[in-house]
This record gives structure tokens, sequence and C-alpha cells, in this order.
């Protein structure tokens, strides 16, 4: 791949720099302050939260996500863990929360060859952030199935069903993290198709899918 002015169009590889929106994922150098950090608390898979009551991290973290979608070798940034759980039962606003207001501000700074990627289309709480929709480039799908507990089963495929449909208006749909689900797991790439299904270090032919990220 080339440089921005020299991308082929028709490339099917595209590039994403992962931005976390909730906690810090441990990354040197990147100029982040103590201060941005909560106390006492963390966040998914026990990594640090951030502050998003402090205007220093929110400025910060748009910056930094604007710095990785230039690179050279970049189409855009993918936020993930959007979603204000606060705000969960209608606590709050979802839209106008820090967390919310930092995001909408990177996916609209973002420059026009670039792409703003997020985890926007999913039901976890309160209809999730499919708000950011409006401005975003697209979503990815992650555990479409799941909901807030007050679903049957029919009830969620329906709903993921619609989800799709929001996604398939925008300019990019990514699906990923569900293969899990599917009962294809990390499988390794290079592994043959199973011929029998009780051989191991194999790869199901269901998830033929999944594992061929290239169509």
């Amino acid at each position: 791949m080339g440089t921005h002015q020299e991308r082929d169009p028709s490339h099917k590889t595209m590039y994403y720099y992962y931005w976390n929106v909730e906690s810090f994922w441990g990354t040197d150098g990147i100029g982040l302050e103590q201060s941005y950090l909560k106390v006492g608390t963390v966040g998914t898979g026990g990594r640090k939260l951030y502050d998003h009551s402090n205007p220093d991290i929110r400025t910060w973290w748009v910056n930094h996500g604007l710095e990785m979608s230039q690179q050279e070798f970049s189409d855009g940034v993918f936020t993930d863990n959007t979603i204000s759980r606060e705000c969960d039962n209608q606590a709050c606003d979802l839209e106008t929360t820090d967390k919310s207001i930092m995001v909408r501000e990177l996916a609209e700074t973002v420059r026009d060859d670039d792409l703003d990627i997020g985890n926007y289309l999913r039901q976890m709480i309160d209809g999730g952030t499919r708000f950011c929709m409006a401005y975003a480039d697209g979503s990815y799908f992650e555990n479409t199935h799941f909901s807030p507990g007050n679903q049957n089963d029919l009830e969620r495929i329906l709903v993921s069903m619609q989800l799709a449909r929001e996604a398939s208006w925008k300019k990019v749909v990514m699906w990923t993290g569900s293969r899990r689900h599917c009962g294809c797991g990390f499988n390794n790439p290079a592994f043959p198709f199973c011929t029998q299904v009780t051989k191991k270090d194999c790869i199901p032919q269901s998830c033929a899918g999944f594992v061929q990220t290239n169509t």
C-alpha cells in the first residue's frame, strides 16, 4: 500500500489504528499523563479507565486519534468501547456524555480521505450508540445477538437484523468478534480445513468465511 495520495481505490485490505475510548491499553510514549486515569477502578480486561471528566484527556485522546489516522499506511481510526454504561436504564443522556462528545469530535475531525469506524451498533444498553452512525463512516458487528436482558431469542435476532440494515446504509461494515459464538474461535489460518468433525488442529468447514479475511 502507498500513501494517501497513491492508494489504489480497488485494494481489498484496509488498515485502521485501534483506539479504545474507555481504557488505556498500555502503549508507551504517546503523551499519556497519570492524571488522565481514574484511581481505584478498572475497565475491560482490568485496564485503567480514562477519566472523561478531565478536559485534558479528551483533548489528548482526540489529537492522538487524529495522529494515528494520518499515518502513511492508515486508512483511518477504529474506536472501540464507545458506550457510556452509566446511562443504562435512561439514567442519563447517552449523546451528551463527555465520552460521547469526545467520540463525536474525533469522528467529525478526521480528514475526508480517512475513515472513522467504531463500535456503534450494539444494543447492549438502551439501543447502544447507534446515534453515532449519523456522523461516523461505518460500524462493525460484535456480539450483536446480545441484549439488555429483556428480550427473548426471537427479538434479539430481529434487532440484530435491523442493526445490519442500519450498518449497510453507511460506507463500511466490519464483521468481527461473533466468530467465537459460531464455534470458530481464533482459528489458525495456516491450518487445513477439517475433513472430520472430531479432527483437531484444523478449521471447521463452517468457519471458512471467518478466515478468508481478504474476500
